[in-house]
């Protein structure tokens, strides 16, 4: 773990890191592949694009933060609403965080999606009012999104009445906004995998010094956003340094 905290600082820390089959398997995952150099964690909801660090203390090189807010800044113009943030400046400190591990102890620059805004209903730049998601409801879903309000004899309250918004409804995209919004999101997570380095021999300069003997210059030039290794990386030693090497016939 990176940063973690016991249960009664952060809550649903658990015991200890990676007490929890679900994140040990994650764990796991990602130390048997030493090659992975992005990743994508999805919640719900908020509209949200979130990156490291998780608290005010946290571990984030300048050089790592300008590639992440790069990619977001265009996350933000494929996923239209959605926020570009700072998860303890922008929403709420989340110490030993998925994210706070994947990039403090392993390197890999990374992102988690808050999936969903209500924005989205009448593609506008506010949140709709009560009023407005009611009117969502009734017209658009047909009252889809509601129980109708009925009496119901309780066991130990005696007659109350239930009823009212379904729990699917303002944390998931109604069912025909569903397709655009995995759509859009899966897109940015392609963008973002496509920013992982691309190495390009550039340029290729050779002297002869003697019979046998040639002095070879080589530019090698990374057409990506995302370095070969982070900054991260360099100053945690966390991965073997590049090497570069030639062999001739």
């Amino acid at each position: 773990a990176f940063d973690w905290q016991p249960d009664y600082i952060q809550r649903g820390a658990k015991e200890y890191p990676f007490s929890q089959p679900e994140t040990r398997a994650v764990a796991e995952f990602v130390l048997a592949h030493t090659n992975i150099a992005a990743a994508q964690s999805y919640h719900n909801s908020g509209g949200m694009i979130l990156r490291g660090p998780g608290s005010e203390s946290g571990e984030m090189k300048s050089q790592d933060d300008r590639v992440l807010r790069l990619i977001a800044e265009r996350g933000e113009k494929i996923i239209p609403f959605y926020r570009s943030m700072i998860i303890w400046k922008d929403l709420y400190t989340a110490l030993g965080s998925e994210l706070d591990w994947l990039y403090g102890g392993r390197g890999i620059l990374s992102f988690s999606n808050e999936l969903w805004t209500s924005k989205n209903l009448y593609k506008t730049q506010d949140s709709p009012s009560d009023e407005q998601q009611a009117e969502f409801i009734e017209y658009v879903l047909m009252g889809d999104a509601a129980v109708p309000w009925r009496e119901f004899e309780h066991p130990t309250y005696g007659k109350i009445e239930i009823g009212g918004e379904k729990k699917e409804w303002g944390r998931l995209p109604p069912s025909f906004l569903l397709e655009e919004e995995l759509h859009r999101n899966m897109a940015f997570t392609l963008y973002h995998a496509d920013m992982m380095p691309l190495l390009k021999i550039s340029e290729v300069k050779i002297e002869k010094l003697d019979e046998n003997l040639f002095k070879i210059w080589i530019t090698i030039e990374n057409q990506r956003l995302i370095p070969t290794r982070t900054a991260q990386d360099v100053a945690h030693h966390i991965s073997s340094p590049d090497i570069v090497s030639i062999q001739g016939d």
